[in-house]
């Protein structure tokens, strides 16, 4: 075998693992949204309340969006994903296994924390071993991906607990699934590129300051902030066919 074919086939196994995360932190970030009927019920909170604990993953995954590239140029795509999704595995566990709301919450912000970098440090990875002819499908592909996990919350809670009683067991299995995919990520995953070692605070303030300065990029946040009210209706649109719609859960669930 030619040394761009095994290249090229070490350039698959990475496209694979790290779908594999997408698709699991995807239906993490869909998850608070998908059990908001339930976690209102269960924990007897206010619908304000149920908003604060989706917030606690969303606010910490936007704040971390800057110092997540960052993280990648200065350590390295690979260490940063190891480390982030670490952070995940023990906010995924700790979601699991309480009942209280100040620990979800805590175990949201977590989920956040980790979650947050590894995007831009997955594309940063098949940008480097991805051929150019290549790089676009790629990135193309791994970004489907996450509508597979948001589906397998949507749909797999309403149905789990319909069937069950119970929605802990599919959270938790969702949570082996990642650790083990951690593993792999361990073992798998190489950065091509050296890192530039070290982060300091000045060069990131000075790169979102470029970035803010910069006209050709002001339209594109504007336009991606107003694309992130997407989230808003998948957080809430459940509970909102159920309270106005009269619909069952499983039925809200399809629709989302």
């Amino acid at each position: 075998m030619s040394e761009s074919d095994k290249a090229s086939r070490f350039a698959l196994i990475i496209l694979t693992t790290l779908c594999i995360t997408y698709i699991v932190e995807n239906f993490l970030r869909s998850a608070a949204g998908a059990l908001t009927p339930v976690l209102i019920s269960e924990l007897g909170i206010t619908h304000g309340a149920m908003g604060l604990l989706t917030t606690a993953f969303f606010l910490v995954y936007g704040l971390m969006q800057v110092p997540a590239g960052l993280l990648g140029d200065s350590y390295g795509p690979r260490k940063t994903i190891i480390w982030s999704t670490a952070v995940t595995v023990v906010g995924v566990f700790l979601f699991w296994i309480n009942h209280s709301y100040m620990v979800l919450f805590v175990a949201q912000f977590l989920v956040g924390i980790g979650s947050s970098t590894f995007y831009i440090n997955s594309v940063k990875l098949m940008l480097e071993w991805f051929p150019r002819n290549w790089k676009a499908t790629a990135v193309g592909i791994m970004s489907a991906s996450s509508g597979i996990g948001n589906t397998l919350a949507y749909m797999g809670f309403p149905l789990i607990y319909e069937a069950y009683g119970d929605w802990r067991a599919f959270y938790l299995l969702m949570g082996i699934i990642l650790l083990l995919n951690w593993v792999m990520n361990l073992f798998l995953l190489k950065d091509k590129n050296h890192a530039n070692g070290g982060i300091k605070l000045r060069d990131m303030l000075d790169s979102v300051i470029r970035v803010i300065k910069n006209p050709d990029m002001r339209l594109y946040i504007i336009a991606y902030a107003f694309r992130s009210t997407n989230f808003v209706f998948g957080v809430w649109m459940t509970q909102f066919l159920i309270d106005t719609k009269g619909f069952t859960y499983v039925q809200a669930g399809q629709i989302t």
